[in-house]
């Protein structure tokens, strides 16, 4: 028999380190095959951080600051005669109701998907802000704010006057009434309508009375077939039941306006300090069409003067990011007044 055809036998291995054996093959490949993927992610993760030019990061930049209404003769930009990466820098005047930490902020979020680095450093002494932008490891930007207490910038000041809170389930109504925006909610008197300007007075906020032919209870109605006694009795249970009471809102559209009684009123809740406000002489958003009262709302913005808004607290709501825009341009929002 020629020796050099036999063969050794293969080593026999028990079933059960069989199955080890396999289990640890396995486990081995499907570890190769996850460092793989996981290079290849890693790499194209890489590929993406691309690198931004100067003029990218400037108009970024420039987009940011101007959000916040400011005049462009308050920003100033040193062009630089040099060959490294830095486009320019900005000496930069702040009007003092505008903390430059909002700026920041708007700078930061504006670059929050991109590959660069913002850094910012407050100065104490002189009360500037000094800030750098990066990418590529080489500083393509710089700025510097400072306030200037001489600047104002050219808004408008507008208040809320709010309807319909009754409308509102119970989390929605606390969650209007824990804001900290000003605002004013407007009741028409009814018993409801009693319970929920208790619960407004303890949550620190304002309500009015909007009077019109719609008061659903006879307590607090004022027919012109009532006698002057019976009209101060209605005067009297208004008076106890909405005991925090600012100022009244009159529909002069309504018959209670026009009607022979009115005058009598008027008079009554004036001498307890409690004036009034034509409906007509306030900035109406009514519908429900989001476009159409968005579009009224920045028609109304428009002329940048002293605004009472009366609507809902469905379309305030509705309005909240246009809001946040116009505080960012310096528009004040501040509680309703009889000016």
């Amino acid at each position: 028999m020629n020796k050099d055809l036999i063969r050794p036998a293969l080593p026999k291995f028990p079933s059960s380190k069989r199955k080890i054996i396999n289990i640890l093959f396995f486990t081995a490949v499907i570890l190769i095959l996850l460092n793989l993927v996981l290079d290849k992610i890693f790499l194209t993760n890489v590929k993406e951080e691309k690198e931004l030019s100067g003029i990218e990061i400037d108009n970024k930049f420039r987009t940011a600051v101007f959000n916040f209404g400011l005049d462009t003769n308050w920003i100033k930009k040193i062009r630089l005669n040099r060959n490294d990466s830095l486009n320019g820098s900005y000496k930069i005047d702040l009007p003092p109701d505008l903390p430059v930490i909002l700026i920041l902020r708007e700078i930061n979020e504006s670059f929050k998907k991109d590959y660069v680095h913002v850094e910012s450093e407050e100065e104490r002494i002189n009360g500037k802000t000094k800030l750098k932008i990066s990418s590529g490891n080489r500083i393509k930007l710089a700025a510097e704010f400072r306030y200037n207490f001489n600047l104002k910038r050219n808004a408008g000041e507008i208040s809320f006057m709010l309807l319909d809170i009754l409308n509102l389930n119970e989390k929605e109504d606390s969650v209007l009434l824990s804001s900290p925006e000003l605002f004013k909610i407007v009741l028409i008197p009814s018993k409801a309508s009693a319970e929920e300007a208790r619960k407004i007075s303890r949550y620190g906020k304002e309500y009015a009375l909007l009077l019109n032919d719609e008061i659903p209870e006879l307590k607090y109605n004022f027919k012109e077939s009532y006698s002057p006694l019976r009209l101060k009795a209605s005067v009297r249970e208004i008076l106890t039941d909405f005991p925090d009471l600012k100022f009244f809102i009159i529909d002069d559209n309504s018959g209670l306006y026009s009607s022979a009684v009115f005058p009598f009123i008027e008079k009554e809740f004036e001498k307890r300090k409690l004036n009034f406000l034509k409906k007509s002489s306030l900035e109406l958003i009514e519908g429900s069409a989001t476009e159409n009262i968005i579009s009224r709302f920045r028609k109304i913005t428009d002329t940048k003067e002293k605004k009472n808004i009366l609507t809902t607290v469905q379309n305030y709501f509705l309005l909240d990011p246009e809001i946040i825009k116009y505080k960012k341009i310096g528009f004040k929002f501040v509680s309703p007044s009889l000016f």
